[in-house]
């Protein structure tokens, strides 16, 4: 029994016909669903059993942990919907419009009937296919593998063919450098020394190269991850020595060919075949270190949010795809997965949308797009946006499978970096959590920011300020429209009952800063960047930027309209703001932020 072997299901394509529930026999699944198929029981399933798999009619079944190359018996790849929508659902549900990618496999070899090393590259070729054949599948690729015995010089330089066996994917050889030793197979076929290729990896050298290695390999070439240089094509000397003295044996010995007793092949679809009529020799083992592979799952909710829920659901299935390339690359792999509740979460891990997917770090999709949420609106009362995810020209709000396993191949293998930006929290979540705030507060919930009805009746605000010479915003060379329109903010704030905003300036008040404990911590943990910070009946809401309009509303539960446009207004037409210019009723540059003209 074992946690690395359990059944995931595809609910897309499932009809929940009961089949896999009644033939499982070791209560992986939930009896109480008798059609659903619901695994509760993932310790109960044997390993490498592809029952209730190979029973499923739809071939919705795969396996976490799988890496037999056992694919499902009836699952059908790109069909077309029936719904009758034209397409349309396909977006939301996350579905990947199939655009066919080519990956074209050459295996070039001097022989397959004698030469060990080729005969094991061949073999451990076909291994490494049928490892990727899943991950290959997901993404849409064709595979089409050339397997071609070079027989003489001709073919040697039509294929610019520097050294037996050589693997290249979409014609890049997936070694990055060329080495080699005495092939005593080879000297057997020319009667004289001969070079075969030795693998590289992991700072080993193979002469039976691993499976791990050419999975590499391939993902490397896919991804751009490679670092083989293409030169000006000469054959070697080794080669020419070889085929020259084969020629010869040709000649004087009618029974002794050179060329093997197995004919090229192509095969496609991953479903690749044994080339050799001989039994294949066994490859060598990888003696593959265990490497580290951190995944974060960042969101802002699971319950309720479906953009959340379909992203948790695809990553699980991506894992469940990639689990056999894990696998055999020998990565340990570290799901985290973290609900942003707070400010202080979001800062801790650069949160700048809901959901994020980040490997080692590095976040799957490199742009931010995004477009508003209904779900998470309602968990805050108010309009707040979540991720769009970016995949092969098109957008989904409710990401594919196929897309997170292509991000999480790319944060390995392409050339990808992890963002060092200096971080500041995105007005759209700031605008969530302190609606969330705002709205899940009760009587006697002991936040500091909704208390009982007598301790409610003054809402005290406290603004600490970095160092400045006045905070009115007009002193100096030039004006600062945001303290201009905080300063005017501020007097209308104190006229309003029951609130009272206070300003201290690390200048003229450094002694506000000392008394307030959590104040000062933030400012030596942070620095005077975190500066301004909002503390409301004690408990500090927001930092390094002032509140906005609206956001004074709900943190001190008023409403004021002067804070939106409603400006009293002198016998002059002036709201106070100290502008003498006009301004149109949309525009706020003067800095009082009434959104009315000036005068």
């Amino acid at each position: 029994m074992s946690k690395n072997w359990y059944p995931v299901i595809n609910m897309k394509t499932c009809i929940e016909c009961g089949k896999c529930i009644n033939q499982c026999s070791h209560s992986v699944y939930d009896k109480s669903s008798p059609l659903k198929p619901v695994v509760v029981n993932t310790n109960g399933c044997i390993d490498k059993c592809h029952g209730c798999g190979s029973l499923c009619p739809t071939g919705s079944i795969t396996y976490f942990g799988d890496n037999t190359g056992w694919v499902p018996p009836n699952q059908k790849i790109g069909d077309e919907s029936d719904c009758g929508c034209g397409g349309s659902c396909d977006e939301a549900k996350g579905e990947v419009e199939k655009k066919s990618k080519t990956v074209n496999i050459d295996f070039l070899y001097l022989d397959l009937n004698i030469c060990e090393r080729c005969m094991a590259t061949d073999n451990t070729l076909d291994e490494a296919l049928n490892t990727l054949a899943p991950v290959l599948r997901i993404m849409n690729y064709s595979v089409n593998v050339n397997k071609v015995n070079i027989t003489t010089k001709e073919m040697a330089e039509q294929y610019r063919f520097i050294s037996s066996p050589t693997i290249r994917v979409n014609g890049i050889d997936i070694c990055s450098e060329l080495k080699e030793s005495d092939c005593k197979d080879g000297n057997s076929l020319c009667g004289d020394n001969v070079d075969c290729r030795v693998f590289s990896y992991e700072g080993m050298d193979y002469e039976q190269p691993p499976v791990a290695m050419i999975v590499d390999g391939i993902l490397r070439v896919l991804y751009g991850k490679t670092g083989f240089e293409e030169k000006p094509y000469e054959m070697s000397e080794n080669l020419k020595n070889y085929f020259e003295k084969r020629q010869t044996i040709m000649k004087t010995t009618s029974t002794n060919k050179a060329n093997s007793c197995c004919t090229p092949q192509t095969t496609s679809c991953c479903e690749t075949q044994t080339s050799s009529c001989c039994e294949p020799q066994t490859t060598s083992c990888c003696a593959g270190t265990e490497k580290k592979l951190d995944i974060d799952f960042l969101y802002l909710d699971l319950t309720t949010c479906e953009r959340c829920q379909s992203t948790d659901s695809s990553l699980k299935e991506a894992l469940s795809v990639l689990s056999g390339v894990f696998d055999i690359l020998g990565y340990d792999i570290d799901v985290n997965e973290v609900n942003i509740t707070s400010r202080e979460l979001a800062e801790q891990y650069r949160f700048v949308s809901s959901p994020t997917i980040r490997v080692n770090g590095i976040d799957i999709n490199t742009d931010v797009k995004e477009s508003d949420c209904a779900d998470c609106g309602s968990l805050c009362g108010d309009s707040v946006d979540c991720r769009v995810f970016t995949y092969e020209g098109k957008d989904y709000e409710q990401p594919p499978a196929a897309m997170i396993v292509d991000g999480i191949l790319r944060a390995l293998y392409g050339n990808m970096v992890k963002d060092e930006t200096p971080y500041t929290l995105p007005d759209n979540l700031e605008k969530f959590f302190l609606g969330v705030e705002v709205t899940n507060c009760s009587d006697d919930c002991g936040c500091g920011t909704c208390d009982t009805e007598e301790e409610t009746k003054v809402k005290a605000m406290l603004i600490y300020e970095p160092a400045m010479c006045c905070p009115t915003g007009i002193c100096g060379p030039g004006i600062d429209p945001e303290l201009l329109r905080i300063s005017a903010a501020m007097e209308s704030l104190n006229k309003c009952s029951g609130v009272e905003v206070k300003r201290f300036n690390l200048t003229s008040a450094p002694q506000e800063f000392v008394k307030n404990e959590q104040v000062n911590q933030r400012i030596n943990d942070e620095g005077v960047e975190v500066l301004p910070i909002i503390v409301v009946n004690g408990k500090i809401v927001m930092t390094k930027r002032y509140p906005r309009s609206d956001e004074f509303e709900k943190l001190l539960n008023i409403t004021c309209d002067c804070l939106h446009g409603a400006c009293p207004v002198d016998a002059d037409n002036s709201c106070g703001c100290g502008c003498e210019d006009e301004k149109s009723a949309t525009d706020e540059s003067c800095g009082c932020g009434c959104g009315e003209a000036c005068n």
